[in-house]
């Protein structure tokens, strides 16, 4: 994988378990030689790694958090904020129930207060509010037509010069012992 991808990647614990990869030690990246990539399994391994992905690098950007999921009160919400490794650190958000429609979407970076990085903040990249706005809505509507999910995760969703760039997910089934008697209308 990385003489066919070239140039350096990213090597990846692949373990549906394991919410936060980098907590546990299970990201590595700018791994640019065979070299590096043995001693990045290698530590992997020590972690109880059985599957690993291998990905070439993402382009520089700005790092997003995107998630749906059902709250137990208000039902199917959308989450926007600055994301990435400090997402709960900033805890900098937009909320908004869903479904909502693109063009709401799309307005949700307005409320962060780290909104100016989102602008091209010292040459880096411009976020595209309406391709945001899209993900953002398709994301809330998969929710919302979905009763088996719970939560959906796109963490981080990179913005770069050429767009948004999703590095990593995770997506949440109910448990079940929920059932509908529980659940909110709208689900």
């Amino acid at each position: 994988a990385l003489a066919e991808l070239g140039g350096p990647v990213a090597v990846k614990i692949l373990d549906a378990a394991v919410l936060h990869k980098t907590e546990v030690g299970g990201v590595h990246l700018g791994i640019a030689g065979p070299a590096e990539l043995d001693a990045a399994l290698d530590r992997l391994d020590a972690i109880g790694a059985t599957r690993y992905l291998v990905e070439r690098m993402a382009p520089a950007g700005v790092d997003l958090v995107l998630g749906a999921r059902r709250d137990p009160v208000f039902g199917p919400i959308l989450l926007l904020g600055l994301g990435g490794t400090t997402a709960e650190a900033l805890a900098d958000v937009a909320i908004r129930l869903a479904p909502l429609t693109p063009e709401e979407a799309a307005e949700m970076p307005a409320e962060l207060a780290g909104h100016a990085l989102l602008d091209g903040w010292r040459g880096g990249p411009v976020l595209d509010a309406a391709e945001l706005g899209r993900t953002a809505s398709m994301l809330g509507d998969l929710l919302v037509a979905n009763p088996a999910l719970d939560e959906i995760e796109v963490n981080p969703l990179r913005i770069t010069h050429d767009g948004l760039v999703a590095l990593d997910a995770v997506v949440l089934a109910r448990r079940p012992t929920e059932d509908a008697d529980t659940a909110h209308p709208d689900q």
